[in-house]
């Protein structure tokens, strides 16, 4: 039997920055890459850069753009 799931990845937190940025925490599969994303209204998603998990999986993305709100997300990219 062969098991074919998402290569998932997930937000672990978020906090802001001083100057109006904010980083994002998230955790993937290691090796694998992912494309963060970021919308305004949850329909445009724009991506902003492709990070590789590294071997403990955890990684961050920081957003200097100074928005007054935002969302963020993550795109398994094979």
């Amino acid at each position: 039997t062969v098991l074919v799931a998402p290569q998932i990845g997930i937000t672990t937190g978020a906090a802001l920055v001083p100057g109006g940025g904010m980083t994002a925490k998230f955790a993937g599969i290691p090796g694998f890459s992912y494309a963060v994303e970021r919308s305004t209204d949850l329909t445009t998603w724009t991506p902003l850069q492709t990070i590789t998990a590294p071997d403990n999986g955890l990684f961050s993305f920081t957003d200097n753009d100074g928005l007054p709100s935002a969302f963020y997300r993550l795109r398994y990219t094979p």
